[in-house]
């Protein structure tokens, strides 16, 4: 590292200690930043002055920062299963491994400040109970991608009266009771 990198990292971590942090509400919300909303009880977007915001359900703006791929599959490979059974204090999938999991995606999350798990952590041991933090559900009406090669036919119309319902009731249909994301 040279010398003006370190010196800026100094002045950077000198001045941060006097910066004040924003007032958050209890969902991490900026409450500097609040909507005069109904009170929807759930996350949800806003279009206001040009721009779309995420929101709590406490209608502040909200900034996301998670962690993706904790998908306990991936623990149990090949080439790393003993270690993760080992670390974890059981056999993969029993009673005690799948408590250590979650645990260990608790302790990561929280050392890295993350304030929600994004939607590639559809993971049964993080979803069964309370979420963790707010994490945000994938939904995909149609399951089309670039690999499977999809013809014109396998799109919906997007301006079909069915495509709003879809929109509207899928997500619904598909959030669990604990879900605070809408």
């Amino acid at each position: 590292m040279n010398i003006l990198t370190t010196f800026t990292i100094l002045l950077i971590l000198c001045f941060s200690s006097l910066t004040a942090y924003p007032s958050l509400d209890s969902y991490g919300g900026h409450e500097s930043k609040h909507f005069e909303l109904e009170n929807t009880g759930y996350f949800r977007t806003h279009f206001e002055d040009g721009q779309w915001w995420l929101v709590t359900p406490d209608n502040n703006a909200f900034l996301s920062f998670g962690l993706n791929h904790f998908h306990s599959n991936l623990w149990v490979q090949d080439y790393n299963k003993p270690y993760w059974e080992k670390r974890f204090g059981g056999s993969a999938w029993s009673p005690k491994w799948k408590e250590a999991f979650y645990q260990h995606v608790r302790e990561v999350v929280t050392a890295a400040g993350a304030n929600t798990m994004p939607y590639h952590n559809e993971d049964g041991i993080l979803l069964e109970r309370e979420p963790l933090l707010p994490y945000i559900k994938q939904y995909i009406p149609v399951r089309i991608s670039l690999h499977m090669n999809a013809k014109a036919k396998d799109y919906l119309d997007v301006f079909s009266p069915d495509f709003k319902m879809i929109c509207d009731q899928g997500p619904k249909s598909k959030s669990p009771p604990t879900s605070t994301i809408s």
